[in-house]
């Protein structure tokens, strides 16, 4: 979603070609992408669907932590493979390869979490409980 601006602006405004437009469009993602989750939590196409990202600590990710995770969505296009092997008494099974895409794996390695915009204090309220006095 948030490649889609930079797209149309290589490719009607530049006029570059459509392959072209879409490989400047990479970096402009990643980099706007960056900006916009340190500063205020989502981007563009996260905010039309009302979703912030956050760290651990139900946090904005700092600039680092959002540029690792911008970077690593390219790594989420990359399948990966298991093989099937069906038990040996299973005749009418064939083996085959599957092919999976973890959509969600820069998220695993940087340990941020996608969540809607209106729980967003609700789960800083569960990680940090308000400390209240005990009613003798």
């Amino acid at each position: 979603m948030d490649i889609l601006p930079f797209f149309l602006i290589f490719f009607f405004l530049f006029g570059k070609i459509a392959i072209i437009s879409f490989l400047y469009s990479i970096p402009c993602a990643i980099i706007s992408g960056t900006l916009c989750e340190w500063y205020w939590g989502t981007t563009l196409g996260k905010s039309i669907f009302k979703i912030k990202v956050i760290d651990d600590f139900g946090n904005d990710p700092g600039l680092w932590l959002s540029l690792k995770r911008n970077f690593l969505c390219l790594a989420n296009f990359w399948p990966i493979f298991s093989d099937y092997i069906p038990l040996a008494n299973d005749n009418w099974e064939k083996e085959f390869t599957e092919m999976h895409f973890s959509m969600n794996l820069n998220n695993k390695i940087c340990k941020t979490y996608i969540v809607k915009e209106n729980k967003r204090q609700e789960i800083k309220n569960l990680l940090y409980p308000k400390k209240t006095k005990a009613v003798q």
